[in-house]
């Protein structure tokens, strides 16, 4: 029964990488530009990150193509228009085994409406028992959908959300768990030789009525930090993503005996943009699932992600 279910869950995470295309290949980019002598490389090194960034490879016909765009403007109202209901990759999907147990994670996003930069995202996290010799359960599944509006900036922020946000175990009576959040999301990046760092600070005000967990942002609390390494020294590691995650507990992120710490790595270790790549997770702190919000936890973990769709 183990094998089945493990070949269930590596079937679905290829099938939902397969689901939309690849953005970002620079490799391949380069590798075409290189070929391409009609094309300004002198134009396209030059330029700020963002700017590389709108370089995008699409494959038709078996003949690569790219698509520029000679302003920010034109990139942006480009990506409002993009066809809804594509996925993409919102958190990192991954399945990992360690200490204590098995964590699951498939995330993602698409747009709600066309011509608007109304998203609608969707993360779930399941911890498994994978290894418990009579019977291998999940001993606790988290779901968390959210909803909010983009707004896509040339100043220091580069993307901005307003959001709602729900979070909970689909339990009842005593075992259930759960919380509301009303967000604001900042997201910036810049680009170096050796990698692509991102930063992402998120402001929550937290709403919760159930009981079981009225304390729940006490270990929560209203503001994370994310900070993202990109493509972090490609030509020695080759690692796609390296990041950081940090929260203070209390009402206003005031209490440092309630801090909590996870720390994620993704490493390509095939050329292929479909493959596996291998992944890390420290974690050390509250509130890793519903179950033990105010319970400190240490758990590290290993395992394989596909995403960056």
């Amino acid at each position: 029964m183990k094998s089945y279910l493990l070949i269930f869950f590596i079937m679905g995470f290829y099938k939902l990488a397969m689901a939309s295309e690849p953005l970002q290949a620079d490799p391949i980019i380069e590798g075409f530009l290189e070929s391409n002598e009609s094309i300004d490389q002198d134009f396209i090194q030059k330029n700020s990150s963002f700017e590389l960034m709108k370089w995008r490879i699409f494959q038709k016909d078996e003949l690569p193509k790219l698509e520029v765009y000679s302003t920010e403007k034109e990139f942006l109202e480009n990506e409002a228009n993009d066809d809804i209901f594509r996925m993409r990759e919102h958190d990192t999907n991954y399945i990992a085994i360690g200490k204590p147990d098995t964590k699951v994670q498939f995330s993602f996003k698409f747009k709600f409406f066309k011509h608007t930069n109304v998203y609608l995202g969707y993360t779930q996290i399941m911890f498994w028992d994978l290894f418990r010799k009579e019977s291998n359960p999940f001993t606790e599944i988290n779901f968390s959908p959210e909803v909010y509006y983009r707004i896509s900036t040339e100043n220091f922020f580069k993307d901005i959300d307003f959001g709602i946000a729900h979070l909970s175990n689909g339990k009842e009576g005593a075992e259930s768990r759960s919380m509301d959040s009303v967000f604001f999301r900042a997201m910036t990046f810049t680009k170096f030789k050796f990698g692509i760092p991102r930063l992402q600070i998120l402001l929550r005000y937290i709403d919760n009525e159930d009981l079981t967990n009225n304390d729940i942002n006490q270990y929560y609390g209203p503001v994370v930090i994310k900070a993202y390494f990109d493509k972090l020294g490609q030509k020695i590691f080759n690692t796609e993503e390296l990041y950081f995650e940090f929260y203070n507990g209390g009402r206003f992120a005031d209490d440092f005996s309630r801090s909590s710490v996870r720390v994620s790595a993704r490493f390509k270790v095939f050329t292929s943009i479909y493959a596996p790549k291998i992944f890390f997770q420290y974690f050390n702190g509250f509130g890793e699932n519903l179950a033990n919000y105010n319970l400190r936890e240490e758990t590290y973990r290993a395992g394989f992600s596909i995403g960056g769709f």
